[in-house]
């Protein structure tokens, strides 16, 4: 949680169930983050990409690379 809070952007936690209602089904494989810029939906980290990550800190390094291509 500490890690989500110190990347400065709004976060939420959604289940597919959420997902889909909210914004739509098939447009995504899950898990997945994403980042909402205006009225778009990016992709951070694909389904492949998260399972490829051996541990939490190699997650942590991802978003954090990812998030500094986006801002």
């Amino acid at each position: 949680k500490r890690f989500i809070r110190e990347l400065g952007v709004p976060a939420r936690f959604m289940n597919r169930n959420e997902f889909s209602s909210e914004v739509g089904t098939g447009l995504t494989t899950f898990p997945t983050i994403l980042v909402q810029v205006g009225k778009d939906i990016l992709q951070v980290a694909s389904t492949d990409e998260i399972n490829r990550c051996q541990c939490l800190e190699d997650l942590m390094s991802l978003v954090q690379q990812r998030f500094a291509s986006i801002s």
